[in-house]
């Protein structure tokens, strides 16, 4: 569905057009990689890719909005998960959006599967940024995130906590049962967390459809070394499991599990130091039968992601998105997420 935008708004018709619903989870998991695969553009001009990884993802959200709003607000928690992709931390976005949106190549600006996934945490970020602000109502919320002011200025980290002593500001913060969460482009204080929720989710390095067009790892020996080292789809969507339904899940953080939420992943200067852990990952879980290996945990987003989201690039990228859509605009559509009170809903 999320190759051809006449599909995602055909869906999206047909279950708006079934009246009033509610939608209390959505996961963008449409992935496609580049890999034994020709190239292919829509009528639009946009390549597969970014098309299937995000543009679809992007326009599938924006017109569920009226029912993701509306579980919100009748029963106080909804979530929109995006899942994306250690990849994310060494890519970026170029300044002009038509650039992703339209090349192939896969070069540092183009629509490569590694783009993709980070303008998909980017749009996380931003639609992080929309709920906030349309948000009005942040009482009685089953989670908080809260940061002290002190510690945001030292790193690039927030806290998510079950509760918050709102009598006593933003410094005095319960430590038990905290979490790390990244820090999102909204605010430098605490705050109740909105009742409609972005997120994203790292499965990790995982063994699923989305290698076979490789011609080396769909096939023997490169598959049997896949199954060796990958996790199977039925592991990975662990973190994916936990975003949408744990209620220390805040709005705005990233998700992930064993060695991918570690620091030898997250801290890591060069991709390449990376790598032997990616691939120890799940060999590492297995031996250790579940153990703090794997612990799923809210863990610091990309800095060029977050950078994104802050300089413009994140708004011109959701913009050239809405044109292709037909969609409001980034300044218009703030009224698509507000999520209005289940007093103010039994009144309308």
């Amino acid at each position: 569905m999320a190759g051809s935008m006449a599909s995602v708004h055909r869906f999206c018709d047909k279950w708006n057009a079934q009246g009033p619903k509610k939608l209390h989870a959505l996961v963008n998991n449409a992935g496609a990689n580049f890999m034994g695969i020709p190239p292919w553009w829509t009528e639009q001009g946009v390549a597969g890719l970014p098309q299937v990884n995000f543009l679809g993802p992007y326009t599938l959200t924006r017109c569920l909005a009226p029912s993701l709003t509306a579980a919100a607000a009748e029963d106080g928690d909804a979530r929109i998960v995006n899942v994306a992709s250690v990849m994310h931390r060494w890519s970026s976005l170029p300044h002009d959006p038509q650039k992703f949106l339209s090349d192939w190549s896969g070069n540092d600006s183009g629509g490569s599967y590694r783009n993709c996934k980070h303008a998909g945490v980017v749009f996380m970020l931003m639609l992080d940024q929309l709920i906030r602000q349309a948000q009005q109502d942040m009482q009685g919320t089953a989670s908080s995130c809260a940061a002290g002011s002190n510690e945001v200025l030292r790193g690039p980290l927030l806290r998510c906590s079950r509760t918050r002593d709102n009598s006593s500001g933003s410094n005095n913060i319960h430590s038990n049962s905290m979490q790390h969460a990244s820090k999102d482009p909204v605010s430098q204080a605490g705050r109740m967390a909105p009742r409609l929720r972005a997120l994203s989710a790292d499965p990790g390095f995982v063994h699923s459809g989305l290698w076979s067009t490789s011609k080396v790892l769909g096939n023997p020996p490169g598959s049997i070394v896949m199954q060796m080292l990958a996790a199977p789809t039925s592991d990975a969507c662990a973190t994916t499991v936990h975003a949408v339904t744990a209620a220390d899940a805040c709005s705005g953080s990233y998700w992930a599990r064993g060695l991918f939420a570690s620091k030898l992943i997250t801290e890591a200067p060069l991709e390449i130091l990376t790598a032997p852990f990616c691939l120890l990952d799940w060999p590492l879980r297995q031996a250790t039968r579940g153990d703090q290996a794997s612990h799923i945990a809210a863990t610091q987003i990309g800095s060029e992601a977050l950078a994104a989201a802050r300089d413009g690039r994140g708004e011109a990228l959701w913009n050239a998105a809405a044109d292709l859509a037909g969609l409001p605009s980034w300044t218009r559509s703030i009224e698509d997420f507000h999520v209005p009170s289940k007093e103010a809903r039994v009144h309308k």
